[in-house]
């Protein structure tokens, strides 16, 4: 998503606006995966599993995008990355 910010700025001169990048991801899940018969196009979304600038695309068997999490806690003030 910093390379995606860095790359928008430059382009356009200001920052992008707030879940740019996931619109950016939206928009291009949605022309990767274009199939004119409705029926493949939802099952190409569906299968979808790559890099997009938001983090990775992939979908559960339910249909919602499969979340990156990671597990952190406050240590002296700071926000610490228990999964390092």
């Amino acid at each position: 998503s910093d390379a995606f910010k860095r790359a928008y700025k430059a382009r356009f001169g200001s920052d992008p606006g707030f879940m740019s990048d996931l619109g950016y991801d939206g928009f291009n899940l949605l022309a990767s995966t274009y199939s004119k018969d409705k029926t493949t196009w939802v099952k190409n979304i569906k299968s979808s599993n790559y890099d997009g600038v938001s983090g990775t695309i992939k979908f559960t068997a339910t249909g919602n995008r499969q979340p990156k999490t990671k597990m952190m806690t406050i240590s002296a003030g700071q926000m610490v990355d228990l999964t390092q």
